[in-house]
């Protein structure tokens, strides 16, 4: 995988921080960004201690799948699709990275808050704007969740993309859309 100045300088950035926003520009690769961070944890041991989670709209979890598999080949990538019986057998199975769209974090968040998730990867911040809303207390709720530890949600890492636009207001009052990604790792 080559990336950009940028791409390097946002995967280095996310991972040592732990967590972070990328608000790039549409098409400034930062799925791929993602998929680097996601390759520099497994390279550092921190997804043999349990999965990534990335959570997407449903229009885009089978490109999240494509891309992932694109970038990072070895790692198993699965998508939780399916009915509640068919998702519950993948969620006990083996793999790296799980994609799930927003509305199956929220319907199947009692059987996920109590797998170790290494990661989170949010794309798109618009579901997590509002702190009382589902998305967002499913996400943080799995972000506090770590079975046999007690962790604090600063102990985890969390990545967001911003897929929509995120509107940024400059002093002058004129705006612009900008996208970004939110990473989250447990931090050890």
């Amino acid at each position: 995988m080559r990336f950009r100045r940028h791409q390097r300088v946002g995967v280095a950035w996310l991972y040592l921080r732990g967590r972070g926003l990328i608000g790039d520009q549409v098409g400034t690769g930062k799925t791929a960004q993602a998929a680097g961070l996601l390759a520099l944890c497994k390279q550092n041991g921190e997804l043999d201690a349990g999965p990534a989670l990335v959570v997407c709209r449903p229009s885009a979890l089978m490109q999240w799948v494509d891309e992932l598999n694109r970038y990072l080949p070895k790692l198993v990538t699965v998508a939780a699709v399916g009915d509640k019986r068919s998702r519950a057998a993948l969620y006990g199975a083996s793999f790296d990275v799980l994609v799930i769209g927003y509305q199956m974090l929220v319907n199947d968040l009692e059987q996920l808050v109590r797998a170790d998730w290494a990661a989170v990867v949010v794309d798109d911040v618009d579901p997590l704007r509002h702190h009382a809303n589902r998305t967002a207390y499913a996400v943080k709720r799995i972000a506090r969740r770590r079975p046999g530890r007690a962790r604090s949600f600063s102990d985890f890492a969390i990545c967001a993309m911003a897929g929509g636009s995120v509107t940024r207001r400059s002093s002058r009052g004129s705006g612009g859309a900008y996208s970004g990604l939110i990473f989250a790792r447990i931090i050890t």
